[in-house]
């Protein structure tokens, strides 16, 4: 085992954890995955930050108003080694390039996938249809200026 990555609920909400994780593991990578709402704490890892759009979109799909609190946690985190994390799904897709825009001097790189159902008869509404899969894919097109963070 080379990487390790802490995933929620929210790691950051026990530092204490992760201290005792980076001691034992000291030579290997971590990573923490969070929703950025908790300052982001200089452990020497590289945070996943998950997005869910512009400010808007984020909030709407959140439910609550942290999406500019998240973004000054970026701003403020000393390391920079944050990579955008970003679930496409039909709320969000026609706003990649926008949020792409958004974080792109703040993040090492952008990482995209996509709602998947937990079942065949999942009725969110989330998942992509043919023809929104479509239109998302010429959404991306446009983001291809800026390849060299976006996989």
């Amino acid at each position: 085992m080379i990487s390790i990555s802490l995933t929620g609920g929210e790691p950051l909400l026990r530092p204490d954890v992760i201290e005792a994780i980076l001691e034992e593991m000291k030579w290997r990578s971590v990573s923490i995955v969070t929703n950025g709402a908790l300052p982001l704490v200089d452990f020497d890892v590289r945070y996943f930050i998950s997005i869910d759009g512009t400010e808007r979109i984020h909030n709407r799909i959140r439910s609550m108003e942290i999406y500019k609190r998240v973004k000054q946690n970026v701003i403020d985190h000393p390391e920079k080694d944050v990579v955008i994390n970003m679930t496409i799904n039909t709320l969000n897709y026609e706003c990649i390039e926008e949020a792409v825009r958004e974080w792109y001097d703040f993040a090492r790189a952008f990482i995209f996938q996509f709602h998947t159902p937990f079942s065949y008869d999942d009725n969110s509404g989330l998942f992509l249809s043919d023809t929104e899969w479509f239109r998302m894919v010429k959404v991306a097109k446009r983001v291809t200026p800026f390849k060299d963070k976006v996989s």
